[in-house]
């Protein structure tokens, strides 16, 4: 079993994103590039399989395509959910307004195969509905399951 390293953060942009302000998607995404740079260097210098999580404020296509334009390393970052349902989940953010967000992700390279994932709603509930089924925060759980890639020997 390959080691795995895993990263989850949000950057300062997003919650100022979060609250309204105006920040644009090349500010929210270049606010993670010294992240995606740190979390390179780690998992390569491991010989680690990277799966990056968290709430980078905007939608999963504009996060990969910034973040390869932005760097040499893990160009080749997926959504593991896009990878297994072939489409981005309708809200993994519930905001008060119902201006629901889908900006949740979890992202591995080629390394991992995407197998499974959780986390998407069948519907498109309001903050209130959601938090009074139980949900314990305004964001949907996430969940998956990678399976290591077989590399040419």
């Amino acid at each position: 079993c390959p080691p795995i390293a895993v990263c989850s953060s949000k950057s300062a942009a997003v919650y100022v994103r979060d609250w309204a302000e105006a920040v644009s998607d090349e500010e929210v995404v270049g606010s993670m590039q010294d992240v995606q740079t740190a979390f390179a260097e780690i998992a390569n210098e491991s010989g680690a399989k990277p799966i990056w999580s968290g709430d980078f404020g905007c939608d999963s296509e504009t996060l990969i395509d910034r973040l390869a334009a932005g760097t040499e390393t893990f160009t080749s970052w997926q959504s593991a959910f896009t990878s297994v349902t072939g489409e981005e989940p309708k809200a993994t953010v519930l905001k008060s307004d119902g201006g629901n967000l889908s900006t949740d992700f979890l992202l591995h390279n080629d390394d991992l195969e995407a197998v499974a994932v959780l986390g998407s709603l069948p519907e498109d509930p309001s903050l209130v509905e959601f938090l009074h089924a139980g949900h314990p925060s305004d964001h949907v759980l996430q969940m998956a399951l990678f399976v290591g890639r077989s590399t040419p020997g």
